[in-house]
């Protein structure tokens, strides 16, 4: 349920790299902790939405290239590894 609610919050709000908000704002305006709404985004962009990210924060890409820059960030991050860690 709370992704829904993310979803359309970005949609609404934060369309485009030039009005991402910061987590921290976005926490605030949905009621909800850091922790869930990192799972939420993440339960989105599986799904397909383009939840998009950047230093500046969230938002909903409005073009493929912002999209597809947050696609590249996010793969140069570690991966936790299960059996390792």
């Amino acid at each position: 349920m709370n992704k829904d609610l993310v979803r359309a919050y970005l949609h609404a709000q934060c369309r485009g790299k030039g009005k991402a908000l910061p987590s921290q704002a976005l926490e605030q305006a949905l009621n909800l902790s850091g922790n869930s709404l990192r799972k939420q985004v993440n339960r989105l962009r599986r799904e397909g939405v383009p939840i998009a990210s950047c230093k500046r924060g969230y938002f909903y890409a409005e073009t493929a290239g912002e999209f597809y820059a947050t696609i590249r960030e996010l793969k140069k991050m570690p991966v936790f590894d299960r059996h390792t860690g």
